[in-house]
């Protein structure tokens, strides 16, 4: 709290009687009890590091994959004790405890004066800040939601295009997982254009490529990674993305694919496909990653999450 710079006379804490008699303790500690919101909000504010895959070091991790983050003044971790939460909070140096608060790290030296909480907000509510790139809901065309979200797609790849960064959360992310879902898989379940596509590539594959072990399946994998199905969901990455030296997908393959889309019913699935193939062709070679610039801020925890609505006893 002295880190926050809250004051016993502010009137943000208070002592509540113990409801079963049992004063709860941790390192033989009084706990704190804090509401996941504001628990996480420190979090989403302050963060440092932390949020990255020490395996694949520019995937962000998930909300549920984050068990401990570096701050500004200190580190903070958490982790599922029972059916409660336990957090505990190791404190900074006393320059880095004394000094001003300010959120957003290396992004916030670019966002106009005055504007952290209210950009906060707005990014919690809308999945991100920008009111352009909110993405639509189900009751919207598929084609106007796809084409919002190739537009936000690029922005906040390229974070040259905006004046002020951009705060986005996982709220938005899986709502763009919906968005591909519906585009792809016609909701997440029909395999069919993937399946079509596979067929596509199989047929122009030369003969002497097709027989080496293992040719097809490569084939294949690297098409499925274009696909969300079922449970499937992207992941932010940081940075843009870099060559390794493995060939994706040829638009042209996607392309003959969705031509012949041309003749089914008019308002099908797979007609609207090819209504839309320029946003499709786009997308192939995504594989499923969703590239943010670093002059951006990912806000890991929102309303989506599982912990934002529980408490954190924090000792």
């Amino acid at each position: 709290m002295h880190a926050l710079g809250i004051k016993p006379g502010d009137g943000l804490v208070e002592w509540r009687p113990s409801l079963d008699g049992y004063i709860r303790t941790q390192n033989d500690e009084i706990e704190m009890e804090i509401a996941g919101s504001a628990f996480f909000t420190v979090v989403n504010l302050f963060t440092i590091d932390g949020m990255m895959d020490e395996a694949d070091v520019e995937r962000v991790k998930r909300p549920e994959e984050i068990r401990s983050v570096r701050l500004e003044f200190g580190r903070l971790a958490w982790a599922e004790q029972g059916n409660e939460i336990h957090a505990r909070f190791q404190p900074g140096t006393e320059t880095e405890i004394n000094s001003t608060k300010l959120p957003f790290h290396r992004v916030r030296s670019n966002m106009e004066p005055g504007t952290f909480i209210t950009s906060y907000l707005n990014a919690l509510q809308n999945g991100i800040t920008h009111s352009d790139l909110v993405l639509p809901d189900h009751t919207a065309t598929l084609e106007t939601r796809v084409k919002t979200f190739s537009n936000a797609l690029r922005v906040i790849k390229d974070g040259r295009s905006l004046k002020d960064p951009i705060l986005v959360t996982y709220g938005w992310l899986q709502s763009a997982t919906r968005i591909i879902k519906r585009l792809l898989a016609n909701g997440g379940e029909d395999q069919s254009f993937y399946e079509d596509v596979c067929r596509t590539c199989e047929a122009t594959i030369p003969p002497q490529v097709k027989q080496r072990p293992g040719a097809l399946d490569d084939m294949k994998d690297r098409i499925r990674k274009e696909f969300l199905f079922g449970e499937d969901v992207p992941s932010f990455y940081v940075e843009k993305p870099k060559r390794n030296g493995v060939t994706p997908p040829s638009n042209q393959m996607y392309q003959i694919v969705l031509e012949g889309y041309k003749d089914e019913p008019a308002e099908s699935w797979k007609h609207d496909l090819f209504l839309i193939q320029d946003e499709i062709l786009e997308l192939v070679g995504w594989e499923g990653k969703i590239w943010i610039d670093r002059r951006h801020r990912l806000l890991p925890f929102s309303e989506e999450s599982s912990l934002w609505n529980q408490r954190i006893l924090l000792g």
